[in-house]
């Protein structure tokens, strides 16, 4: 979780970065906007891919664990009432997820995590009417997304 924490709150700052290096392409009528949406969509393309492809889908295909670490992670699912592999629809378990006071926990904590990104989604413009360049503000909301993240 820490990973994935650390991730969301950065990728503002490296997708900042890689706006201003895109806006110094210069293709005629294929804007640097146009860049940056085929960049990220190839690389995340690739990145979907190579999870497809080696990603395990249950601990029982995981070629990077031993057959004790196998056995050891199946344990542990059984432990936690979970089984390892479900692939039908029951009706009864939606309702009590629904029912459940930590899956609207859950969703109010996403929910709340979201809401400073429309601040950030409108950084550049509040920078821009400032008087800077384009290029200066794709930089200058750079640095203040990373702060308004916590970075």
């Amino acid at each position: 979780m820490s990973v994935m924490w650390s991730i969301g709150n950065s990728s503002p700052i490296t997708s900042g970065f890689l706006s201003y290096g895109v806006l110094w392409i210069e293709t005629g009528s294929f804007h640097p906007w146009k860049w940056l949406m085929v960049i990220t969509g190839v690389i995340t393309i690739v990145f979907g891919l190579l999870v497809f492809f080696f990603y395990p889908d249950s601990p029982l295909h995981a070629k990077f664990l031993t057959p004790e670490e196998r056995a050891q992670a199946v344990l542990r699912i059984k432990s936690n009432n979970s089984g390892i592999e479900q692939k039908q629809f029951k009706k009864h378990q939606f309702i009590e997820a629904i029912k459940d006071p930590k899956t609207w926990l859950f969703a109010f904590h996403a929910w709340s995590q979201e809401m400073g990104n429309g601040i950030n989604n409108q950084t550049s413009l509040i920078i821009n009417s400032f008087g800077f360049t384009v290029f200066q503000t794709t930089l200058l909301s750079t640095r203040s997304r990373g702060r308004t993240v916590g970075v």
